[in-house]
């Protein structure tokens, strides 16, 4: 037909239906994705308002404690969000002084502190931040401590570095999650070592009623000193983290990779994911650290996307009186005691390479189920 070729009738309203049909399938999974993930939302809030920690206990100072309160145009410190690297060095400076004058308390004015990180060696011990001294206790108070936003896969805003006799009270620690630029990396493609609170080798240290938000790697991190034991490294001890809040962080609420004789107790962590292993607290020792006795108990953590607890090694610990949506797990831990916690929506798992694993008076809620073995 002189090379015309031939339309059938309807062909343009079929294919206007059929895209009609296809954008309205799209617009349907859409809306049952987001009520799907608005009830689980609703689901981690519930529980979290549902579950006490049982924690009302607040910190007491020695009566003889003279307190310090940090002088911020002294050092040249700005609490209004601006100049990072100004205050940083001037937090730093006045933390050195206080610890000259003989002062061992020292609190923070309200306000709003951006602290600059140029630590760019997640191998080695933090080496900026706010550093802090041994035998200080620091009253953050209503303060904010925002790292300034970056593109470094590292940074922790406070680093208690080969410390001893540390506190740190209250305060709000904001990492730059949603305004982080994620470069390309070839050390750290997934930008999972941004840390609220870094302990490398330190002893007696106490972390309360601190709350940390944002981080792109984890809340608190407990290690050692990034020398392995067998060459004279260390690892921390007689760490306790109390009362605290920890929640939309990337890679883990609290990661313990090299510690012992330590308690995390009473803490809420919620909303946990973004970057592999996504636990509320992972137990998993690096190099030839050691994780062994720790009390893990009273904890309310829910929302998190790897699991609620994470015993993937370490030996001799208790992990006791949590409440927990969404699983636990013991993977290559030895001689752990996992009792009385609450689950739910996630499992009690035994993988096999785990050993001596005691469980007893765990209560399995809506959606838990116990699992022995790798399946």
């Amino acid at each position: 037909m002189n090379g015309i070729k031939s339309r059938q009738p309807g062909s343009r309203y079929l294919n206007k239906r059929n895209l009609l049909l296809a954008v309205s399938a799209l617009v349907l999974a859409a809306l049952a994705f987001f009520i799907r993930g608005l009830y689980a939302r609703l689901g981690v809030l519930d529980f979290l308002a549902s579950q006490s920690t049982g924690y009302y206990q607040g910190y007491a100072a020695p009566e003889d404690a003279e307190w310090y309160t940090i002088e911020n145009e002294r050092f040249g410190i700005d609490s209004s969000g601006g100049n990072a690297r100004a205050t940083t060095d001037g937090i730093n400076a006045a933390l050195l002084w206080a610890k000259e004058q003989g002062y061992t308390h020292v609190r923070f004015p309200k306000g709003t502190y951006t602290i600059q990180c140029l630590w760019r060696n997640r191998y080695a011990a933090p080496t900026d931040g706010i550093l802090v001294p041994s035998g200080l206790t620091l009253d953050l108070g209503d303060a904010v401590f925002a790292i300034e936003p970056n593109s470094f896969p590292e940074y922790c805003i406070f680093g208690i570095v080969d410390a001893s006799d540390v506190t740190i009270l209250g305060g709000t620690l904001a990492g730059d999650r949603e305004t982080h630029q994620y470069a390309p990396s070839e050390t750290s493609p997934t930008h999972e070592f941004g840390f609220g609170i870094c302990v490398s080798a330190s002893s007696n240290v106490l972390i309360q009623g601190v709350t940390i938000r944002d981080m792109t790697g984890d809340g608190i991190i407990l290690e050692g000193s990034y020398i392995p034991m067998s060459e004279g490294g260390a690892i921390s001890t007689g760490i306790r983290i109390l009362g605290c809040s920890i929640s939309n962080c990337r890679r883990q609420g609290i990661s313990v990779v090299g510690a012992s004789h330590c308690e995390i107790a009473h803490n809420r962590i919620w909303d946990i994911g973004g970057t592999s292993p996504q636990f509320g607290i992972d137990v998993e020792s690096e190099m030839d650290y050691i994780v062994t006795n720790l009390n893990i108990h009273h904890n309310v953590i829910a929302g998190c996307r790897g699991g609620a607890i994470s015993c993937h090694s370490g030996s001799d610990y208790q992990v006791y009186a949590n409440a927990c949506r969404g699983g636990v797990i013991a993977v290559r831990s030895s001689h752990v005691k996992i009792y009385d916690n609450l689950i739910e929506h996630g499992r009690l798992q035994v993988y096999t390479a785990a050993e001596g694993i005691e469980l007893s008076g765990n209560h399995l809620g809506p959606g838990a189920r116990l699992v022995q073995g790798d399946r």
